[in-house]
């Protein structure tokens, strides 16, 4: 499986008018202050359900954002259990191939260059 997370030095400056920037904080350190983290940066509806499942609902969904171009910045990688982890990537890697069949949505996912090696590695194991 060829990875579809964007790697770079420094992340782009984007458009804020035309894009919808999402941020993952530095610290997270554990599940629940992950999707408490997306629910908020995403603006996810009232009815998010803070599990997996209503992660992989909304990141398909994006019909309450009023800007069609998302981005989700990582400023780190989660310090979750490598299950957990293993999930939340499978979940954003499934979230992007979803989207690119679709012409008025896009939503990509940037990491750090120096967490590629941890990124790849959860996909060499697939």
């Amino acid at each position: 499986m060829s990875c579809k997370f964007i790697f770079v030095e420094e992340f782009p400056k984007f458009d804020k008018n035309y894009v919808h920037i999402g941020n993952v904080e530095l610290d997270i350190s554990n599940s629940f202050r992950l999707l408490e983290c997306l629910f908020h940066t995403l603006e996810f509806p009232d009815y998010f359900g803070f599990n997996w499942n209503a992660l992989d609902d909304c990141l398909t969904d994006f019909s309450w954002l009023s800007k069609k171009n998302i981005i989700l910045i990582h400023d780190g990688v989660p310090h979750l259990p490598s299950n957990e982890l293993d999930i939340y990537l499978k979940i954003l890697h499934d979230a992007i191939i979803n989207w690119e069949a679709d012409s008025e949505v896009s939503f990509e996912v940037y990491f750090y260059l120096k967490h590629k090696n941890k990124i790849l590695n959860f996909f060499n194991s697939q």
